[in-house]
């Protein structure tokens, strides 16, 4: 079933917004600003001085991307279930918005990373090696996350063999047959029929540390 990771993205979706706004704020406060935080966005008070935009402007970014990167190393559950599948879909959302305000630098003036190049008068250059960074960074991301199932057999007549990402093992069988996190103590997941089918990651219902 599709709850888990419904439910999952959603709420890592939610946690990484939140944080990257937060971030904003938090460094308005440290410069002496009064912020007022915004599901998108956060206004400060009195207007702030180029300097302390662009610290601004480039804290919510390098907190997302260095939060998820570090997020994809740590392990901090173990065992199967919901939480596990809660922090790989935050890692990878959080990664990715960082790599994405690289790769927007130079087209978009109004998000965090144009914006502070606008604030600083960086040659267009600058801008493209930050798209050519973020890009790689995608890359680098997608490598991490699809690749091992791309390079798998679609359907298996023998048990699914572990997938490992970020250091962790998946059973792709078990992926889509897991029951609902809030139903998970109540209900045995069904055992599921062969052939088995694969799903890309992190699609994960059921995940085991290494």
């Amino acid at each position: 079933m599709l709850w888990n990771t419904t439910v999952a993205y959603v709420v890592a979706q939610m946690l990484v917004i939140v944080l990257h706004e937060s971030a904003h704020t938090v460094a308005g406060l440290l410069q002496g600003y009064q912020g007022t935080q915004f599901t998108g966005e956060v206004r400060f008070a009195p207007d702030q001085t180029p300097t302390a935009h662009v610290i601004t402007a480039l804290a919510g970014p390098l907190f997302s991307l260095v939060s998820g990167l570090v997020a994809m190393h740590l392990r901090p559950f173990r065992g199967r279930g919901f939480l596990q599948l809660l922090w790989v879909w935050f890692a990878f959302l959080s990664a990715e918005e960082g790599f994405g305000y690289l790769t927007i630098a130079p087209l978009v003036t109004d998000g965090d990373t144009g914006a502070a190049l606008a604030e600083l008068h960086a040659p267009v250059w600058v801008g493209w090696v930050c798209m050519a960074a973020g890009i790689a960074g995608l890359v680098f991301l997608a490598r991490q996350f699809a690749v091992p199932v791309v390079r798998s057999p679609v359907t298996s007549t023998r048990p699914a063999p572990s997938v490992s990402m970020l250091g962790c093992s998946a059973r792709p069988s078990r992926w889509l047959s897991a029951p609902p996190f809030w139903r998970a103590r109540r209900e045995p997941p069904p055992v599921p029929s062969s052939p088995s089918c694969w799903a890309p990651p992190p699609l994960a219902c059921s995940l085991r540390w290494r």
